[in-house]
């Protein structure tokens, strides 16, 4: 959200001193639901009945699919004219709908296969799912067809780091239930919960969700995340994202994740739209 928000900033900055679209000016608003889905719908409606014509955001799939609940936009009303576009929300709950949200980043409806694959071409066939509970469409996309290819040994959810159920990971461990983890959470809870599992001398090789790629995996992770793997839609270093990092290292002291690369991507759809 704070590297969506950055994005945002700079481009709205860098448009209107280049005279806006079609010469007029855009206004950028900024609101924060502090990550509770239960803020969404309510925030949502005030911005569309405020006029606002398009919304960009909802960072994680629970926020877009809450969104889609507001006045305005829930199915059976009337459709109005404000539009979402979501940079990061991948949930395989989003796809195919016919409502007022865009995506500008691919489902990740396929990741699941393709973590069993690498999981049977290093010898691994029986993986332990710890998922967050904060945004259960988005482990669900990861969770459902993993059953049906990998057969996790187990499912496990956490809100916050230390409510995971440590010692039931370490009596699956000493089953020898599990050969591997994957974890679907964010870039934070990431790296916070494999370094839990190293102390307690509970770590398998790891994979994790394409939420984990960026910087606070590493600043929370350390070396608990080394040999992590994780499928992502977004390369940070491609070359078509260059001059964008430039700029907005010399605006922000930090190099974009993929947050801000994908949000940039969004505002690039609205301005064409617009």
């Amino acid at each position: 959200g704070v590297e969506g928000r950055n994005a945002a900033e700079l481009f709205v900055k860098e448009a209107n001193a280049s005279g806006g679209i079609a010469g007029r000016s855009l206004r950028l608003e900024i609101r924060d639901f502090e990550s509770d889905d239960a803020k969404v719908a309510p925030l949502t409606g005030e911005l569309i009945s405020s006029g606002i014509e398009v919304i960009v955001g909802y960072y994680t799939s629970s926020a877009a699919l809450a969104a889609l609940a507001a006045p305005g936009l829930a199915p059976g009303r009337a459709p109005g004219r404000t539009v979402i576009v979501s940079p990061s929300a991948t949930s395989a709950g989003l796809d195919g709908k016919a409502d007022a949200l865009y995506r500008t980043i691919m489902s990740s409806r396929n990741d699941a296969a393709y973590r069993a694959a690498h999981m049977r071409s290093s010898g691994l066939a029986r993986p332990l799912l710890i998922g967050t509970a904060g945004n259960e469409p988005y482990v669900a996309t990861y969770a459902e067809p993993l059953r049906e290819i990998a057969a996790p040994a187990a499912e496990l959810r956490f809100r916050a780091v230390g409510d995971l159920d440590y010692a039931r990971v370490a009596e699956l461990a000493a089953l020898g239930a599990y050969d591997s983890i994957i974890i679907v959470a964010s870039p934070l809870d990431n790296g916070a919960v494999a370094q839990e599992l190293a102390l307690r001398g509970l770590s398998r090789p790891l994979s994790l969700s394409g939420w984990a790629g960026n910087d606070d995996l590493l600043t929370y992770g350390g070396s608990a995340v080394e040999g992590a793997v994780f499928v992502h839609q977004t390369d940070t270093g491609q070359e078509g994202a260059s001059s964008l990092a430039r700029r907005y290292e010399a605006a922000f002291g930090v190099a974009p994740g993929f947050g801000a690369i994908q949000t940039w991507d969004a505002f690039l759809l609205v301005r064409a739209a617009v």
